[in-house]
């Protein structure tokens, strides 16, 4: 998903589908929950617990940035919804992110063509006829500084030297993780297309994140075959240049469809 943020237009891009092969396209984005191109809704099943695992290069943000990412799950988890059980692996390896099996939070590089200017990229891969999400992968863009930001002053404070708030981020990116679009509308819910340097109020969800998050885990999504309809797809999304973009991608079947945060506004 994109969307337009200060004069950047949103853009969208469709690639034909190879048989099993992870291709995707780029839809506009949405508030509502991430739908497979058959119309089911993409979502962990509640049967099967998620493994995280957390990669090593987020050890060079701060000694605090694996707890911060901790942190950000335990929002969602403290949100009241049905959501499947969820576990860490702290991982000192440096694996990056890749489609294998593993979900993963990771510091790298984002070298998607047109897409290197996101603040952060969530790639999931999910079942085209049930929807179910069987990994997801979230990228910290390696190009921009984050840090775990003193929040005693609000979103305003001086004291994060224009870092972006590690838990902020991945609070918002973890609503992706779980099956969650944007929110274009309410500036203050953590599924806020925009997010900007210093700021924190993501940390905590709003009453519309957690009515979001609770009504798509509403019935119970058992598990299965990951694979009746074909490998899973992925694709990402991109703020344009001039923006940095905290974005989320999804594939599903052979011809997936990814969705992303709109473009933050560089600093």
């Amino acid at each position: 998903m994109t969307a337009a943020i200060a004069g950047v237009g949103t853009r969208s891009r469709r690639h034909d589908a190879l048989v099993h092969a992870p291709v995707g396209h780029l839809v506009s984005g949405a508030p509502a929950p991430r739908q497979t191109p058959s119309g089911a809704k993409e979502r962990w099943a509640s049967d099967a617990p998620i493994t995280i695992a957390l990669d090593g290069t987020l050890d060079a943000l701060s000694p605090d940035a694996k707890d911060a990412a901790r942190a950000a799950v335990g929002a969602w988890l403290s949100s009241g919804a049905q959501l499947p059980s969820i576990r860490f692996e702290d991982d000192a390896t440096t694996v990056g992110a890749v489609q294998d099996g593993v979900s993963r939070v990771v510091v790298a590089p984002i070298t998607l063509p047109g897409h290197e200017k996101d603040v952060a990229v969530t790639i999931a891969y999910a079942d085209a006829t049930t929807g179910r999400i069987v990994e997801a992968d979230v990228i910290l863009n390696s190009v921009y500084a984050f840090g775990v930001v003193d929040d005693s002053g609000g979103d305003d404070t001086a004291k994060c030297g224009g870092r972006y708030d590690v838990e902020n981020i991945l609070t918002h990116e973890m609503g992706h993780f779980l099956g969650l679009g944007e929110e274009l509308s309410d500036q203050k819910a953590t599924m806020y297309v925009v997010s900007m340097p210093c700021q924190t109020h993501k940390r905590k969800l709003t009453t519309d994140d957690v009515d979001a998050i609770d009504a798509l885990y509403a019935t119970p999504m058992l598990g299965g075959s990951s694979s009746s309809s074909g490998a899973p797809s992925v694709g990402a999304s991109a703020g344009a240049a001039g923006g940095a973009g905290s974005s989320s991608g999804s594939g599903s079947g052979s011809t997936g469809n990814a969705g992303g945060c709109g473009g933050s506004t560089a600093p």
